[in-house]
């Protein structure tokens, strides 16, 4: 993550102890992030409602609400349960690491705080976060441009379909026409046997051969 991405990005931290708040603002600080800080899940919630952080670090043993508690709440809502939440403790047990990651949590980190691991696991939950909203927009994006051309796959089928609908109503209107043309036929080709110049001169055979030469399609 280079210098600009970490001017962008604010993670939150909530622990109920200000030392641990003030040492935690002073590392990340020093590492080009932006922190926002809560001692409490009710300051962290308005925290979060005014401006969704790229990650959390979440002390477990708070007042009121605990950590697990509060991270369960954020992985329950749709606007927060993306933020990678990295647990901030000095318990040791195997069993509340376990419980941390059951919950949600992404990493955990022990007190008392080292630096390198703090700049190692941030930097590196960051990145997946950060590569996950990337793919997620690439994802959205793609699935608009094929929305957009199954719409016009769509629009392509319904123009053709019409055009064929069209060609069939012209071609029954035109055999409409060459009916009438046969009809036409050997109704004028009678008639020349009642003109002077071909009276009795005109056979059933030539006015069967004219009708039939009209029917030609």
């Amino acid at each position: 993550m280079d210098k600009e991405d970490k001017h962008n990005t604010t993670i939150l931290i909530v622990d109920d102890l200000d030392v641990n708040i003030m040492l935690l603002e002073e590392i990340l600080g020093s590492l080009g992030y932006n922190t926002r800080s809560a001692m409490s899940a009710k300051e962290a919630t308005d925290i979060l409602n005014e401006k969704l952080p790229q990650m959390v670090l979440l002390d477990i043993m708070m007042p009121d609400i605990n950590g697990y508690e509060f991270c369960q709440m954020l992985k329950e809502n749709p606007h927060t349960r993306d933020i990678p939440v990295i647990f901030v403790s000095a318990a040791e047990s195997d069993d509340e690491r376990e419980k941390a990651f059951e919950i949600g949590g992404v990493d955990f980190i022990r007190k008392p705080f080292d630096l390198t691991e703090i700049k190692t696991r941030v930097s590196t939950h960051l990145n997946i976060y950060n590569l996950r909203q990337e793919l997620e927009e690439n994802n959205r994006k793609l699935n608009q441009v094929i929305s957009e051309q199954n719409e016009k796959i769509l629009n392509e089928k319904k123009r053709i379909l019409e055009n064929l609908v069209k060609l069939s109503s012209d071609v029954d209107d035109m055999s409409l026409n060459i009916d009438n043309i046969v009809r036409n036929s050997r109704m004028l080709t009678q008639a020349l046997n009642f003109t002077d110049k071909y009276e009795n001169k005109i056979s059933e055979a030539f006015i069967e051969g004219v009708e039939i030469a009209g029917s030609i399609r």
